[in-house]
Formats: structure tokens, sequence, C-alpha cells
């Protein structure tokens, strides 16, 4: 019916993937679009990040920020000032580094990553060896760690997308996947279980707070969230 409209598919750059539900084993129940099978995947790529995997998203986004880095060697190597080092660093390597971050669901090795590459990537900016054993205090001074920024950017997405009623991704920021069983090993982590995490509280009570663009602002500023039952 599209292609009455012009909207035409390009079979050979189509693909699709499954989410949550078993992969089909029989031939006849994959994808066919005028008679000749799509590719499946197991990941895609869509507006510059990997949809299925944020592990492969992160080591995407860490090659492309030391390739940022090495692009402005010369600027590193230079007299100036670290105030400036740092505004350049910041506006033109950290983007590319956390590009997508607010969707990420990150595990505990996800976490180590981030921050390790963040701090390594700080040494080169600023000229200090590892062999100095400079301590990451001082290193860092008023930079907060990567994976704090992180975590900000993700609840200010979360409480700006929740406040677009009747929107798409409004309907999905709560999403938990539910068809099929459950598999051996520890599950996948999702959205909403970050944010569980981020906040300390349950979901009701996130959406609760999100719901009051000012209490959620200024719980993000304050980077305090306490419970709507009174406790903390």
């Amino acid at each position: 019916i599209a292609g009455r409209y012009g909207l035409l598919i390009n079979i050979e750059k189509t693909k699709y993937m499954f989410y949550n539900i078993p992969r089909p084993v029989n031939s006849d129940e994959r994808v066919f679009v005028n008679g000749k099978a799509l590719e499946q995947v197991n990941d895609f790529k869509y507006l510059g990040s990997y949809i299925a995997s944020t592990s492969r998203d992160i080591n995407v986004r860490k090659g492309l920020a030391w390739k940022a880095l090495q692009s402005l060697d010369d600027f590193w190597k230079s007299d100036m000032s670290k105030k400036i080092k740092t505004k350049i660093f910041r506006t033109a390597v950290e983007p590319v580094l956390l590009y997508g971050a607010e969707t990420w669901t990150l595990k505990k090795a996800d976490i180590r990553a981030l921050d390790g590459v963040y701090t390594r990537m700080l040494r080169r900016v600023y000229g200090i060896s590892w062999k100095s054993h400079t301590p990451n205090s001082v290193l860092y001074g008023n930079i907060p760690p990567v994976t704090d920024t992180i975590r900000t950017r993700r609840l200010r997405f979360a409480g700006h997308v929740y406040r677009l009623q009747d929107q798409p991704a409004q309907q999905l920021l709560f999403w938990q996947p539910s068809y099929g069983r459950r598999y051996q090993g520890r599950p996948h982590k999702t959205f909403p279980d970050v944010l569980q995490e981020d906040t300390g509280l349950e979901l009701d009570e996130i959406r609760l707070l999100m719901s009051d663009r000012d209490k959620w602002r200024e719980a993000l500023t304050r980077n305090s969230f306490h419970s709507t039952n009174g406790s903390t």
C-alpha cells in the first residue's frame, strides 16, 4: 500500500530483528517482501546508536571519542591553561563519548569501563602520566565522574519524555518485557530498573515525581530523591 504513495522499501538495505520473543527456526516464519527474504540481525544501528546492545554501543563510542581526542593532540601538547583544555575536551570529545548515553542501561562492567576510559582521556588531555600516581581527586578537579554525568542526563531525559503525554516514547518509558519464558542466567537490565537504581524510588513514586516538572528538576539539581510517603 505504501508503494502507491511513493514510499518504497529498499529490500537490499532493509533488515529485521527479534526482541524479547523467540527467534523462529522454520524458514517459513521469516520476513519476506515481494517474495524475497529479508536479512535477520541481532542488532542494528539507528541514528548513530546500536539498539540491542548497550555494551556494543559503548565500545563504538569509546573508539570514536579516542579518535576525536587524538585529532586534537596539538591542543593537549600546547601551553594552554588547564581550564581551556578542560573546556575543549568537554565540548569536543565528551559529547562524542556520551552520544545517546541517556538511553543506556549500564552494567557494573560498563560503568568501570566508562570511568576508566574517561580517566585515561583526562590524563592524555593534561599530559599526566599514570606513573605519577596523581589521585583522581586532583585529576578531575570540579569535573564529575562520567557515570554521574550520564545518570543526570538520563534522569533529565526520562522526566522530559514522561511529560510528553500521548506520545509513543512516553508510553514506552516504563515498558517491561513480559513475553516468553525466563532464560537461565541474570536477566537483562531494563530502563525502569536503571531509573530505580538512579533514584532509589519505586516506579509509582518515580512517575509521581516526574509529573511535577519543578519537583523533578529540584531533585535533579540537589541530587536527592525522596519517597513520596515521607521516607528517604
